[in-house]
């Protein structure tokens, strides 16, 4: 374990900046919706179709904060396969997991 932090660290020094580009986009169901997020999960960019125009505010509503969501579960799902590429046997899932299985406990 110890040895998978030093070399996690180690990437990590060098490539803050491939995770800084990381970006994750998702269209809507319906095509309506187009979003792209950071890395961070932050929103970037929000672009409405036509077809937008035809769904009532509740239903767009709804539509764009499914495709944030999905926008940012591309985004880390990228940042998860950087890491695995950088680190042999890294899990970032598990590492997740496990994380918040501690702090659940400490609380």
């Amino acid at each position: 374990m110890a040895e998978r932090a030093a070399a996690l660290q180690a990437w990590l020094a060098r490539g803050q900046e491939e995770l800084d580009r990381i970006t994750g986009r998702a269209d809507s169901e319906s095509g309506a919706v187009t979003v792209t997020v950071a890395g961070d999960g932050k929103v970037t960019d929000v672009t409405f179709r036509p077809r937008a125009l035809r769904l009532d505010s509740e239903a767009l509503a709804t539509e764009v904060l499914a495709t944030v969501q999905e926008a940012q579960r591309d985004a880390a799902r990228r940042a998860d396969e950087l890491m695995r590429d950088a680190v042999d046997g890294f899990d970032p899932a598990g590492a997740r997991d496990e994380l918040h299985r501690m702090l659940s406990h400490w609380r």
